[in-house]
């Protein structure tokens, strides 16, 4: 593969990096120490989100935070940034070896800084930008967003993805390297010019034929030198862009001159990302999401929440009064209403750190008379010490069986939410249903899949080897392991 970026290595210019203060760090894997800079502001949030910016080719992490500045948009915007380093400067494009790098990087980010895993971005210059077009097809289930600069595969390989991927694109005309006019005779098979090449990318996501282009950009810059690109759908709120700055050259942008600042437009346009939506974008339940069961019961309320999606609930530890329940209390937990949550893709729960919360699920036409306790779903998960917790339609394992609860989209109809028996009593001060958005994990499978209490999954659903390395579902939870 090194023949493929000689002319890549002879364009770099030797350089005396600036940065110094940065120590490298050291990550072993696959038996091979590989080494990183990671930069995490004072004061981050609970859950941070990560970035990892890949370097290009003869260059390294020294270089390429001095180049983008990574480090001062991290401590403002409170976000851990990594900047890994290749082995001999080159991405190994064709192979698993630096996939493996980034997944051990998360995992690692994860352990110590919390960092979110359904808010991690991936961005990359020159080489960079081609390993992370790599990484668009390799980890589209495990990245939000990604931004590639200078950058795209020299073979003309067509889009491949998970799902759909937002990314946006940054490309200066005057690109000596990557070529903006494209080049089709490239000895490694070519590349279409920048605009056909990510206008191939919005055909393969499915985007508008016609896209929306703003020039100067920002419009507030009246005498900026960048145009955006941006291809958009009506069915879902992936976006594809392409950043365009005249005369730009084969380097990061922070020009003012120019109009941008190429790693704050990143930013900007990944942040918006998550792979499940944010806390702030989650829904109250309320009392017209409830509905009889079969024309018997009690009228469909909210038991103390009063339809609003900041109300602090209490929940005790009698297992058959209190909590967010529906309609009325027998002493046995039989309530004759339900909520039918199969429009949502799960339930956030926001409360105190260790009670353990009993929910149960059903359809009404598993029990018509209501004559008979039904054949209730159950899962039992406890609130970690972030206070927040999510149950996952789409991951999720019934207690009771220890095989996916729902697996064909069935009994996603709440019943109730209770304190387990023996958990701490607590108050649950958020109890909202999340949105179903084709930001989030699309391919999953599960169908006809079931499943021990200790089977594992990979993000597409593929049932891995207990022992396997990286990010995981196990027991409806999604964990890294190392």
């Amino acid at each position: 593969m090194k023949k493929i970026f000689l002319f890549c290595l002879c364009t770099v210019l030797s350089y005396t990096s600036s940065v110094t203060a940065q120590d490298l760090e050291t990550l072993t894997v696959d038996g091979k120490d590989r080494t990183m800079l990671v930069h995490a502001p004072k004061d981050l949030p609970e859950t941070p989100p990560l970035v990892i910016s890949l370097h290009g080719a003869n260059q390294d992490a020294h270089y390429q935070l001095n180049q983008t500045h990574w480090d001062v948009c991290a401590d403002s915007a409170k976000f851990v940034v990594v900047l890994p380093n290749a082995v001999n400067k080159f991405w190994d494009t064709g192979g698993t070896s630096d996939i493996n790098f980034f997944r051990t990087i998360i995992a690692k980010m994860h352990e110590r800084y919390n960092v979110n895993l359904d808010r991690v971005y991936l961005t990359g210059f020159s080489l960079g930008g081609m390993m992370t077009y790599v990484c668009m097809q390799k980890m589209g289930n495990e990245v939000a967003a990604f931004g590639p600069v200078s950058g795209v595969p020299f073979d003309n390989r067509a889009p491949s993805a998970p799902r759909r991927v937002p990314f946006i694109h940054t490309h200066g005309t005057g690109d000596n390297v990557f070529w903006w006019t494209g080049d089709m005779n490239h000895a490694a098979g070519g590349y279409p010019a920048i605009t056909e090449h990510v206008k191939r990318w919005a055909v393969y996501e499915g985007m508008d034929e016609a896209p929306e282009t703003i020039s100067p950009y920002p419009k507030t810059k009246p005498n900026s030198q960048a145009t955006l690109t941006r291809w958009t759908t009506n069915d879902s709120d992936i976006e594809i862009a392409l950043l365009q700055i005249e005369g730009k050259g084969h380097w990061h942008s922070e020009d003012i001159n120019a109009g941008v600042s190429t790693t704050q437009e990143i930013w900007n346009f990944c942040k918006r990302y998550s792979l499940v939506k944010a806390p702030v974008d989650k829904l109250a339940i309320t009392a017209d999401m409830w509905h009889k069961w079969i024309g018997v019961g009690a009228d469909a309320v909210i038991d103390a929440a009063d339809d609003n999606p900041d109300a602090v609930v209490n929940i005790n530890t009698d297992i058959s009064v209190g909590g967010v329940v529906a309609g009325q209390s027998t002493g046995s937990v039989r309530y004759f209403a339900f909520a039918d949550l199969t429009p949502y893709a799960g339930i956030y729960v926001k409360g105190d750190a260790g009670m353990n919360l009993r929910f149960l699920f059903n359809r009404p036409e598993d029990n018509p008379d209501g004559s008979e306790s039904p054949d209730f779903v159950e899962i039992v998960q406890t609130i970690p010490e972030s206070g927040e917790m999510t149950i996952d339609f789409a991951t999720a394992i019934n207690s009771k069986t220890g095989q996916l609860a729902f697996p064909n989209g069935s009994y996603v109809h709440l019943l109730c939410c209770k304190n387990n028996w023996g958990s701490i009593a607590g108050r649950i001060t958020k109890f909202n249903v999340i949105e179903k958005s084709t930001a989030g994990i699309s391919n999953v499978d599960i169908t006809t899949a079931t499943a021990s209490a200790s089977a594992t999954y990979d993000l597409t659903g593929r049932r891995v080897a207990p022992d396997y390395k990286g990010i995981v579902i196990t027991n409806g939870k999604k964990i890294c392991r190392q």
